[in-house]
This record gives C-alpha cells, sequence and structure tokens, in this order.
C-alpha cells in the first residue's frame, strides 16, 4: 500500500469517527439534544488528532 492509501485509509477512519460516531455516540447516550451531538463531534475531533499525532504520522511515515 503507499503512502498516500495509507493516509487516506486513516483520514477516512478519523473523518468517520468525528464526524459520525462522535456525535451519535455523545447524542445517544446523552440527552438526545443537538448540543450533545455538537460535543461528540469536538470531544473526538480531538481524540482524533491525538491518535494522528500518536499512532497516524508515524504508520503513513514508516509505510515505503
Amino acid at each position: 500500500m503507499s503512502k498516500l492509501q495509507t493516509f487516506a485509509s486513516i483520514m477516512l477512519f478519523y473523518a468517520i469517527l468525528s464526524f459520525i460516531l462522535g456525535p451519535i455516540l455523545f447524542y445517544y447516550l446523552g440527552n438526545k439534544t443537538l448540543e450533545n451531538a455538537g460535543y461528540g463531534f469536538v470531544f473526538f475531533s480531538i481524540v482524533s488528532m491525538g491518535l494522528w499525532f500518536k499512532f497516524g504520522k508515524s504508520m503513513v511515515l514508516a509505510n515505503k
């Protein structure tokens, strides 16, 4: 797999995590409000950034 494919796969995972799973999770585990969905978006966006700097960047750079 090329570096571009690895990068695209990782970014797709982070997008699904931040834009879909996070808001849905917070919406249904909270008060079922759009405000809670927004909190899920923010929280999981921060988690995605942490995962990128901890694991994702090195995965792309290690790929030859």
